[in-house]
């Protein structure tokens, strides 16, 4: 059986941060059968590292952190390693575009790719940056075990976020400049309970309440998020409310992304991969059951979904 929602339809500015714990409703059970059709192949990564994030401007232009330093480019064709100059653990990468990236890890490190190499902007925390996400002109927004910070190209600004001590995951949203230009900017934070807002200088708790804790978000606004969690279940936030859709699995469930609000990805352990067409999730086929932890969607609808022992698997529109 397969859970079957309306469609929904806005698209907004949004930059947000999961970790998060939702409500779970009465009847929610295995949702997720069948295949979407398609096929994911593995491409070859040439390392065995834990491959953590991923982000592209294009399908033939990809970037991917992982363990121990390690990035690698995609040019269309095939994954080349690329010199990032540490060896910290990289968690996340972001950008504006092939000449503007960005990446964050442990110990506070904050790279720069200018097109030709990458060097370190900033490294002076001793904790972990566990996301990043790329705002129009200079700003980089940043999430990690002390909140929520922006680096404004000289020095972090501290947001003085919902949280002192919670570590918080995924700035998922993605800013579309040429989309609702005059509707407000927003940030989404949490503190692994409850959701906040954050606009012109202010924190807002919004509606979340407990049940499980969320490894990361994705939307178009705060009233249309997917979101995917800890015991292997997908949420989806529709008007304001909270709904189990789907729950692939009993295990984690580690990535959601997309191109639209009619495709969307999630990943998690044992290889599981499901996909929203707009109006159900259904399981889909892969040739792995190693752990994968992020999935990035290109706007032509190629997919990427990475984890585990170097894996990098890839689907076709």
């Amino acid at each position: 059986m397969s859970f079957v929602r309306p469609l929904v339809r806005s698209r907004v500015r949004a930059v947000i941060v999961a970790g998060w714990v939702l409500l779970s409703l009465n009847g929610c059970s295995d949702f997720l059968t069948g295949s979407d059709g398609g096929s994911w192949e593995i491409q070859k990564s040439g390392t065995t590292a834990q491959l953590q994030g991923l982000w592209g401007s294009s399908s033939s232009d990809v970037f991917l952190v992982g363990s121990q330093g390690t990035i690698l480019h995609y040019n269309g064709d095939k994954w080349s390693p690329m010199n990032s100059g540490t060896s910290e653990h990289l968690m996340a990468v972001c950008g504006r575009g092939p000449d503007d990236v960005y990446a964050v890890g442990t110990h506070g490190i904050l790279l720069h790719y200018d097109g030709t190499r990458w060097s370190t902007l900033h490294q002076a925390y001793n904790w972990t940056l566990y996301d990043v996400w790329t705002a129009p002109g200079c700003a980089v927004y940043t999430s990690g075990v002390l909140g929520v910070w922006m680096y404004d190209g000289q020095s972090w600004v501290d947001l003085a976020g919902p949280t002192e001590a919670w570590a918080l995951f995924g700035f998922t949203g993605r800013l579309h400049p040429a989309l609702y230009e005059d509707e407000p900017f927003h940030l989404f934070a949490t503190d692994g309970s409850d959701l906040y807002f954050y606009h012109e200088g202010e924190w807002t708790r919004g509606r979340g309440v407990v049940s499980t804790t969320a490894y990361d978000v994705w939307g178009f606004s705060a009233g249309e998020l997917f979101v995917v969690c800890y015991d292997g279940s997908i949420w989806e936030n529709v008007d304001g409310s909270f709904i189990e859709a789907a729950r692939p699995i009993t295990r984690a469930m580690r990535g959601v992304h997309g191109r639209s609000l009619n495709d969307v990805y999630a990943v998690g352990s044992l290889g599981t991969i499901a996909h929203f067409d707009g109006s159900e999730w259904k399981n889909m086929d892969t040739p792995t059951e190693k752990a994968l932890v992020s999935v990035w969607v290109s706007p032509n609808g190629h997919a990427f979904a990475v984890g585990y022992q170097g894996i990098i698997l890839h689907r076709d529109p």
